[in-house]
């Protein structure tokens, strides 16, 4: 019997997996094609580069608009997940992407699921919903001013030097974010809470759930500073 629950509960995680990456696929087209649709119909620009040193790349107004739109469907994904009965577990592989990307927004990861237990959904229904929207969108914010400020710095840089091609300053621009962003990335998830002053719950696919501090717990703080 047990052997059969485990197989039951295999295949559920099987599914769920296989669903999260069907829906990050489809985050990623649906996020490409919104990001140059909504560039062009608020400025009425291509989402081509017509500039002489840089004739044929992307625009960086449009290429930092995909990452908040990914990052904010890739959430709705998890949050698909959860509907199901089903959870990430902490931790990140970071065997499934370069060091740089690990925990990191524009990295395309393959979380472990897991079935929720009613200990865990009991948590987890602990978070302040509002502060982890909060938070989301804080997150998709800085992603989207990293990559923007990042290119149109770059771009500066390298049209002092119209004999370079434009592919060097956006490879560049490329590995910088990266590193960027990576660092960027695990001050926000330690700063949000001491912040606002909330507690970390748990921590989902290297994200934090974020709470209020009970009662006994800001008493003990308290205790801790005296």
């Amino acid at each position: 019997m047990a052997k059969r629950k485990n197989k039951g509960k295999s295949w559920g995680v099987f599914f769920i997996t296989m669903g999260f990456i069907v829906l990050q696929l489809l985050n990623i087209f649906f996020s490409m094609a919104y990001s140059e649709a909504f560039y062009v119909a608020f400025t009425g620009k291509s989402t081509i580069n017509t500039n002489v040193n840089f004739e044929g790349m992307p625009e960086p107004g449009s290429v930092a608009l995909f990452f908040p739109l990914y990052t904010l469907m890739r959430t709705f994904g998890y949050k698909v997940c959860h509907w199901l009965g089903y959870h990430a577990d902490a931790e990140l592989d970071s065997t499934l992407v370069p060091p740089t990307l690990f925990e990191g927004g524009i990295a395309f990861v393959i979380p472990v699921f897991e079935k929720t237990s009613v200990r865990y959904k009991q948590k987890f229904n602990q978070r302040s919903r509002f502060f982890q929207i909060v938070f989301y969108l804080g997150f998709a914010l800085y992603t989207w001013a990293i990559c923007y400020f990042g290119m149109q710095i770059s771009y500066f840089i390298f049209k002092q030097k119209p004999y370079m091609p434009g592919i060097i300053p956006f490879f560049v621009t490329a590995m910088a974010l990266m590193g960027l962003e990576w660092s960027l990335t695990r001050l926000y998830y330690k700063k949000f809470p001491k912040l606002f002053k909330l507690d970390v719950l748990m921590i989902e696919h290297g994200q934090p759930v974020l709470g209020h501090f009970t009662a006994n717990q800001k008493v003990q703080m308290k205790m801790k500073h005296h």
